[in-house]
């Protein structure tokens, strides 16, 4: 499934480089990677048996935000957007989560969206967490880095 959609929407891409100015992660990392160009490039590479599914790769396609900018700045009318949903649901065998991960996914999926009473208290507690700027202390201990890429 994933080679034929490769098929249909990477080679599309022209690679003009129009969708750079409007990809958030883009504009934030300033890396190739991380542009809707370089996913689909990642993608191709995929595809042609030139890469092999990896941690890394996994970790680039779900840096997209699926915010869809890209798409209305294309001239060719690729459809990142749908095509990186489509490859995300692809790649969830991929690379098996960690202990780690898994924890932290059933503790926020059963754990907390399902009881709006604890949303409210860590809404209240994120807060006070940007109020009082601890965000620069949490990135100075390396707390951040500690936590999954991803908990879809």
């Amino acid at each position: 499934m994933l080679q034929s959609l490769l098929r249909e929407e990477v080679i599309n891409c022209m690679r003009c480089g129009l969708c750079l100015a409007t990809c958030p992660t883009y504009s934030l990392l300033k890396l190739e990677r991380a542009s809707p160009r370089g996913r689909l490039a990642l993608l191709r590479a995929v595809s042609e048996g030139r890469l092999t599914p990896s941690e890394n790769l996994v970790r680039e396609i779900y840096l997209c935000l699926l915010c869809e900018a890209c798409e209305t700045a294309c001239p060719a009318g690729v459809k990142v957007g749908h095509l990186v949903e489509r490859v995300r649901a692809e790649t969830k065998g991929w690379v098996p989560p960690s202990i780690w991960e898994r924890a932290l996914r059933r503790l926020v999926f059963q754990g907390l969206f399902p009881h709006p009473r604890r949303l409210e208290f860590l809404a209240r507690i994120l807060r006070s967490y940007q109020r009082l700027g601890l965000e620069s202390l949490v990135r100075q201990l390396g707390i951040s880095q500690r936590l999954p890429k991803s908990l879809t």
